[in-house]
């Protein structure tokens, strides 16, 4: 069973793409996940005393081009599925990232009251819906073999 993410956050740069040696074309961008909280009485947010989280998101396809077209500072809801990522860096020292291999994403209202989401342009997704019977041909509990 596949694991599974949804948070939201800042993106702290530009999506870069990028092809793998086989030709696989993916893109990425890192995140900033802050855990803080709407202050209803003050009426702002409040950041939390621990630091922000960070994760790489990685998408290919359709919502690797998607990603494309969001921007550094953009706020968005993501969610994917969660891994992490070891290598050695130049020093020899162990590296850690965690990943999110992104399944949907989508613009939201800052967290700070910037432009509403409404004013954001999401590609349209066509989703096919499949010809599912109402009723079923038979009732296989109508005559059950034992």
């Amino acid at each position: 069973m596949e694991n599974f993410i949804a948070l939201d956050g800042n993106l702290v740069k530009d999506p870069e793409t990028n092809t793998t040696p086989k030709g696989y074309e993916y893109t990425r961008v890192r995140l900033a996940h802050s855990q803080g909280h709407w202050d209803k009485q003050a009426n702002q947010w409040v950041e939390a005393k621990t630091p922000a989280a960070w994760y790489t998101l990685y998408a290919n396809n359709t919502i690797g081009r998607q990603l494309q077209q969001f921007h550094k500072g953009d706020h968005v809801l993501v969610t994917g599925s969660l891994d992490m990522n070891e290598w050695q860096d130049k020093t020899g020292a162990k590296r850690t990232e965690m990943v999110i291999h992104v399944k949907t994403i989508a613009r939201t209202p800052s967290k700070q009251g910037g432009t509403p989401a409404a004013n954001y342009q999401t590609p349209a997704v066509n989703y096919q819906t499949p010809n599912y019977q109402t009723q079923p041909q038979s009732d296989p509990w109508e005559n059950p073999e034992f």
